[in-house]
This record gives structure tokens, C-alpha cells and sequence, in this order.
């Protein structure tokens, strides 16, 4: 059946009904406590706080393989500081733990000895200077050693505390020798890069010595001059390109021969049409009159005559032309008379006129002889002036345009 407990007074008459079965439990502990605290042995423990300082050499200078965290080397140097060699050393100097060693292991004993040794971290907010932002960093150690001997606890803490100091500058030595070695390292590549970059400069200076930042002004005014100039001599070409083609299509208009009227108001053959027409009549002639007829001798020696005075022109495609229409006329005729026929007689002779004229045609124009009229029209020789004088004029510019552009380019 449970009880109804109403209020503080039902609990005040609990504790007076039953105060015998709680006060005894109550004494035995008192006095336990008492009794601990009077024969256990008192145990003392001497602390020493270290402070972390920052290294002086600049973060930015070393890589993160030289540097390392705080708690990271403190742990690393408790392991170095708290080895089995370093705690025998301590004990049989200060004659620590006497009465153990004649009964436990040494190795026990030194387990102990590191469970009365405490390293304690102390850590603080702090800004770190590369983010920027608030973190939380170790900034000193608290070591402490406990003993039942406030002296020793003292001694035993300083030793210690001067162990950590002696591997800490081990260990930082260690540090800025690595830091010495990458540092100078680095130095030898800069040097080298440095006399390479010297090395570099000075040959683009030797090979450009126009192109050096203190001739940036001068090259500014020459490009700005050149570009001119070859504006200039642009619009020049432009306006000689219009002149040749406005003369090019007058003289393409005129004869190179000077037109010759008669007394009769007739026009006069010049000399390259009447030689043109006395070669269509001795074709003509050929086929009728035999090879010593006076009038086919005498069209033969105008012939000559004028080809002389123009100069030899002889169209050897129009030759060529004649000759395979006249085999042609001759297979035409074999078909139709035998080989001793006055006609085909006659037209093999034409045959081998033409081929005569055409070896001779052929040999002129391989000897270089001159095959082009020489022209006597008053105004075509002033118009073929005029282009010779303006294609020299436009090479001439031209020229000074190329030069003025690798100009340009040598100073942009």
C-alpha cells in the first residue's frame, strides 16, 4: 500500500520515526574520511607553467614541412623528455621511490612515476594573422610532478622543466637548421634565376637597344610619324593604281601605228596591215602561179620588205593555222586526183612554203630577234609614256611602303 505524503511536515515526521537507521551509515563515513585523512601519506606537486613563443622566422619565408602545431611538438617533446633513460636518470639522482624498487620492476616504477607527471595545455582564442579569423590555439603548458615530499616535488619539476627546455632548443635548433638549409636553397635558385633574367636582359638589349623603356617616348613619336608616312604613301598608290588603269584603257583604245590618209581622203594601210594583207594574197597566189611567177616574186620581196621595216612580226599561230588548212585542202584533192596532178602539185608547194616560213618564224623568235611593231602613233607613244612613268613611280612607292612597314614593326 502506498503512502500518501502531503506536504514538509509528513517529511518531518519520517526523519523523527527514523533517525536511528540513517545516522550510523552517516558516522562510519565521517570517520573513514577521518581516518584517511590523518594516516595517508600527504602528496605535494610543484607546477611549473612554460609560455609558447612564436619562431622569429617568418611564416611566409618557410614551408609548412619546417613548421609544426604547438601541442604537436609539446607531445612530441614529452616523448623525448619522458623516456625510460631520462626517468631512470631522475630517480637515481633525487632517489626516488627507494623503498618500491626493492620490490617492483623498474619499468613499473617508471609507469608510475609518469602517472605523477602532468602536462596540462592552455589555450587561448587568438586571430590568426593569415585568415583573419578567431581560433583557438595552445599558448603555454602547465608541467607538474606530485611527491609525498614538497622538496622533491620542487626538484623533480624543475628537472624536468629543464629537460623540456634543453629538447625544446634541440629541437628548434634542429628546426632552424632546415629552415637555414631550405632558405638557403632558395636562395641559390633566385640567384640563378636572377642571373638568367640578367643574362636574358642584356642580350635584349644588345638586339633591340631601340626598344629599351627609356626610348618609349621617341618610339611612341616615330611609330606615330611612320604611320603617317605610310598613310601617305597609301593614298599615293591609290592615286597612281587610278592613273594606270585610266591610262591603260585609253591606250588599249589606240592603234601604235599613226593612221596615213591619201590624196583622195583614202585611208593608207599601215605597215603590219599591208604586210598581213600581201601574205592572205600570196597564199592566194601560190595556189595559181608557179613558185618564179614575177608577181608572186614581187609579193614575196614586199614581204620581206616590210617584215624587215616591223621588225620581223611573224604570227606563228596563224602560220600553223594556213598549214594544216592547206593539208587538209591537199588530202581533200588526193581523194579526188592522183599525185601527178597539176593541183596537187601546186598545193604541195604552198605546203612546203608554209613550212619553210614557219621553221624561219620559229627560228627568229628563238633567237630573242624583236617580233613586236615598233610603234609610231604620236599619241599612243605619249600615252605608253605616261604608264611606263607611273608603273615606276608606283614600283618606287611601293618599295618605300615595304620599308616603312618593317619599320613599324621594329617599333611597335
Amino acid at each position: 500500500m502506498e503512502e500518501d505524503i502531503k506536504g514538509l511536515s509528513d517529511l518531518v515526521e519520517i526523519c523523527k520515526r527514523r533517525w536511528r537507521q540513517g545516522i550510523l551509515p552517516a558516522l562510519i563515513i565521517f570517520f573513514a574520511a577521518l581516518a584517511m585523512a590523518l594516516f595517508l601519506p600527504a602528496q605535494y606537486q610543484s607546477n611549473a607553467t612554460i609560455l609558447i613563443e612564436h619562431q622569429e622566422i617568418p611564416s611566409d619565408l618557410v614551408r609548412s614541412t619546417v613548421t609544426s602545431y604547438a601541442d604537436q611538438r609539446i607531445q612530441m617533446i614529452s616523448q623525448r623528455v619522458l623516456s625510460t633513460s631520462n626517468l631512470s636518470r631522475i630517480v637515481q639522482k633525487y632517489d626516488l621511490y627507494q623503498e618500491e624498487l626493492k620490490s617492483t620492476p623498474l619499468s613499473t616504477i617508471l609507469t608510475q612515476m609518469r602517472d605523477h607527471i602532468q602536462i596540462d595545455m592552455v589555450s587561448a582564442d587568438v586571430v590568426d594573422p593569415r585568415s583573419g579569423r578567431p581560433v583557438q590555439a595552445t599558448i603555454a603548458f602547465t608541467l607538474g610532478y606530485q611527491s609525498h615530499s614538497p622538496q622533491l616535488a620542487q626538484k623533480v619539476s624543475n628537472e624536468l622543466v629543464s629537460l623540456f627546455m634543453e629538447e625544446n632548443f634541440r629541437a628548434r635548433t634542429q628546426t632552424a637548421r632546415q629552415a637555414s638549409d631550405f632558405l638557403s636553397l632558395e636562395t641559390k635558385k633566385l640567384s640563378e634565376q636572377i642571373e638568367e633574367y640578367e643574362q636574358a636582359l642584356a642580350e635584349f638589349k644588345e638586339q633591340h637597344p631601340s626598344n629599351l623603356p627609356e626610348h618609349s617616348a621617341i618610339n611612341r613619336q616615330i611609330l606615330e610619324r611612320t604611320e603617317l608616312q605610310i598613310d601617305e604613301v597609301r593614298r599615293q598608290i591609290q592615286v597612281l593604281t587610278e592613273r594606270e588603269l585610266y591610262l591603260s584603257a585609253e591606250l588599249s583604245q589606240l592603234s601604235p601605228e599613226a593612221s596615213v590618209v591619201g590624196e583622195k581622203g583614202e585611208r593608207v594601210l599601215s605597215r603590219s596591215e599591208r604586210l598581213k594583207l600581201l601574205e592572205a594574197e600570196r597564199v592566194s597566189m601560190l595556189s595559181r602561179y608557179a613558185p618564179s611567177h614575177p608577181d608572186l616574186v614581187r609579193v614575196e620581196n614586199e614581204i620581206t620588205a616590210l617584215r624587215a621595216q616591223v621588225g620581223g612580226g611573224v604570227d606563228i599561230k596563224a602560220l600553223n593555222k594556213k598549214l594544216i588548212a592547206a593539208q587538209n585542202e591537199l588530202a581533200r584533192l588526193l581523194k579526188r586526183y592522183s599525185a601527178k596532178h597539176p593541183d596537187i602539185i601546186a598545193q604541195s608547194q604552198v605546203i612546203d612554203k608554209l613550212k619553210a616560213e614557219l621553221r624561219l618564224a620559229s627560228s627568229l623568235e628563238s633567237s630573242g630577234e624583236p617580233v613586236e611593231l615598233v610603234p609610231d602613233n604620236p599619241v599612243y607613244v605619249s600615252l605608253k609614256t605616261q604608264l611606263d612613268a607611273v608603273a615606276v613611280e608606283k614600283a618606287s612607292l611601293q618599295t618605300k611602303m615595304d620599308e616603312l612597314t618593317e619599320k613599324y614593326a621594329l617599333y611597335e
